[in-house]
Formats: structure tokens, sequence, C-alpha cells
């Protein structure tokens, strides 16, 4: 393309915005002529020219021109300088070029062909062009060494222009779930999930939790799966959204498969759940379940291998008597949130409760809940025994599962 017109600031801003768009020059001192004019044009001054517009005329040059950020300075300063812009070949030491642009091409066509294959592999594939099907073309190319090959990939215009295969990472897309942290506006019933691994021996895998928790109260309950898998995992979160006294109407994961699938979200449309995962970069969107998956799972069962074949044995211990215990009786901190004066949001924990408490706190209560669900049936649910008695049926049961657990590991 070549450029008409005056080339003022406004006009290289205009031709910046020009995609797809690509300057020819015949030689080096074609190039060098262009950028003088460009300077001249654009009335380059270190000391009249603003900050900006000096930026938008630099990487305009680079751009165009594909020379280095620090030779496109070197040559500004000696135009300021009142210097002519001319090539030099004096005492320039400087490589042969042994794989020219045609080269590069057919390096390019290949990896096209065969999907970017590994760098020795390429070789061979020229290699073959050559001497098995006597391409000629292919004579300088195939000599070319796996490092080498790698740099033209990583660092060449010719290459990047024309290989198919060179694209940068795209993030996964998935039409499942909202990617946004939810807002629960202080109610009940907007759920966070997340997966805990019990530990491997050798090849074998143990046995996974699936912790779920309501944001607002805390509420929370615990289920053991033997495998991450439709089969065992859909009947699980069935019991656990049903578990909960009050109405749910969010659903909130990472962006793991187990949750993110169309069998997890056929479920939830069925029950009128929203459901949203996490955003990326946002490591604080599912972060309650984070903190729970540390304070109540690893707290009480560790980090220690656990066989899949007690998983039974586990949920029996985690519906019958855990989650009992840490919805009635164990006390939870609660956030406070407040601005102060330079606008920044502080967050402290003056508020502890256990997750039954603070649900009858908030304002009228009673509407979140169930249809079949009332404040008496909770209260009778809190009042069957005290925090310190659940804590200690807490702790014998899970001696008595512990045992079960080293024994099937010592028959292992």
């Amino acid at each position: 393309m070549k450029t008409e017109g005056v080339l003022n600031i406004h006009k290289i801003i205009e031709l910046s915005n020009v995609s797809g768009v690509e300057y020819l020059f015949e030689n080096k001192q074609d190039k060098y002529d262009w950028i003088n004019r460009v300077l001249s044009e654009s009335k380059y001054s270190y000391k009249s020219t603003k900050r900006k517009d000096k930026s938008i005329v630099q990487d305009f040059i680079i751009k165009t021109t594909r020379l280095s950020k620090v030779q496109i300075k070197r040559l500004i300063q000696k135009k300021s300088r009142g210097d002519k812009l001319v090539v030099s070949y004096k005492n320039c030491n400087k490589f042969k070029v042994k794989y020219k642009s045609k080269d590069v091409s057919l390096l390019a066509i290949t990896d096209n062909y065969h999907n970017r294959v590994n760098g020795r592999a390429a070789i061979v594939n020229m290699q073959r062009e050559f001497k098995l099907y006597n391409k000629e073309e292919f004579n300088t190319i195939s000599q070319i060494s796996v490092s080498h090959l790698y740099r033209l990939r990583n660092d060449n215009y010719v290459y990047e222009k024309e290989c198919l295969t060179f694209t940068k990472t795209n993030a996964v897309q998935r039409n499942i779930g909202i990617r946004r942290k939810p807002n629960s506006h202080g109610m009940p019933g907007y759920l966070r999930i997340d997966s805990v691994h019990q530990g491997d021996q050798e090849d074998a895998k143990g046995v996974y939790y699936i912790n779920i928790v309501d944001e607002v109260t805390q509420y929370e309950f615990v289920a053991c799966v033997p495998y991450i898998s439709e089969y065992y995992l859909l009947p699980v979160l069935i019991d656990l959204i049903e578990f909960f006294p009050f109405k749910i109407l969010n659903f909130h994961s990472d962006n793991g498969s187990e949750y993110i699938n169309y069998t997890v979200a056929k479920l939830l449309e069925k029950l009128s759940i929203e459901q949203t995962k996490s955003r990326s970069g946002k490591h604080n969107d599912n972060a309650l379940a984070e903190s729970k998956n540390n304070s109540i799972i690893r707290k009480q069962f560790g980090y220690s291998y656990i066989p899949k074949s007690v998983s039974e044995s586990i949920n029996i211990f985690l519906f019958d008597i855990f989650n009992y215990h840490i919805n009635y009786h164990r006390v939870c901190a609660y956030p406070t949130k407040s601005i102060n004066e330079k606008g920044k949001i502080k967050t402290t924990y003056e508020e502890y409760n256990t997750p039954l408490g603070k649900l009858m706190s908030l304002p009228n209560f009673e509407i979140f809940l169930k249809p079949y669900m009332t404040k008496e049936l909770l209260l009778a649910k809190e009042m069957e025994m005290s925090d310190n008695e659940s804590a200690k049926r807490v702790r014998e049961h899970y001696q008595k599962l512990k045992t079960k657990i080293q024994d099937v590991i010592d028959k292992i």
C-alpha cells in the first residue's frame, strides 16, 4: 500500500486503525525515506510534540516497517540532529541469511498440512519431500536444525503470517451457566459448591467430598462419593439440595466439568435454580466454599488417603452425625462490611452464630423456608442435644469410622 496525502497526526491515527494492510518497500533505503517523510510531515519534534502524539507516530512506524523500537528511536534521534537517514553498510558485521522467505513459507506450508507436529518430525517431512519426492525447493529448508526451526516458528514475520496453526490460547467456552459472581442481596438460598479429593496411594485414588454451603447463613452439607461421575454425583446433589430448609435460588461452582455439564444444568433447570460459574482470574468468586473445605472437611478428615470402599460408611457418618452438628451446633463467623471515609470497603467479623441462628436472625426469615419446614421444627431439631453433646457424639463416631478406615487400609 502506498500512503497518499500529507501524513499529519490525524492521518496517521486513521491509518493505524486500518487492519490487514501491508506497506511494501523495494529496499531498506526506500523504508528509510518513508520514515523520513513521516517524521517531516507529522512535524515530529522532541520539544514541541506531545508525548501522546510521539507514541502514536512511533507505534505507526514500528507497525509499518517492522523495525525494532530501539532502531526507530535511533533513526528519530538522527533525524532530529539534521542528519540524513541513509543506509550504511560500513563495518556492518552480520550472519549470512541461509533460510530466506521462500524457505520459511515452505516450513509454514508443511506445518499447515501436518497440524504443526514437533520440530524433528517436521524436518523429516521436509527431508522426505526433497529426497523421496524430488522437490528441489525443499533442499535448503530440509537442512535446518530443530532449535533453529523453533526459532523461526516463534519469531518470524513470514511464518506468523502464513501459518494457519499459529494462534493464541483461547479460553474454554461453554454455554452452560452464567459467568459471574452471584449477589444474594442478604437472602438465603445462594449455594456455593466445591469438590475435595481425599489423597492418593500409589495409583489408587481416594474418595471425593461434595461440599455445598449457603452464602448468607453458611448452612452446609457434606457428602462423600467414590468417583466424580454423573452416576454417583447426581443423586447426591439431589439429596444435598433437598436437605436445605429454605428455598434454593442459585447454584454457583467453579468451571470444573463435574458441575458444568448438561446433566447438572438440566437438573437445576428442572428445579428452577439459576446456575452461575466463577469468572476467569477472579479467585474469590468461590472463596466461601474453598475456606469451608479447609475449616470443615480438612480439619475433620485430614489429607491422608481414604479408600473408595468406605465411602458408604463415611456418608452414614456425614448425614446422620456430622451435617447435623455443623448446622445446629457449630459457631461460624459472619462478615460485616463497612465503607470508610476514603471509600474503601472494610470487612470485620464481629458476629458469631450457628447457621440456624443466623437464618432465624434474618428479617421475616420464615418466608424463605420450604413449604413443609417451620420455625418450630428447626428449633426442635436444635434442642435435641447441646453443642458439647453434639461435638462429643461427632468425636466418638469419627473414632469408630477412623478405626474402620484403618482396618481397610491395612488389608490393602
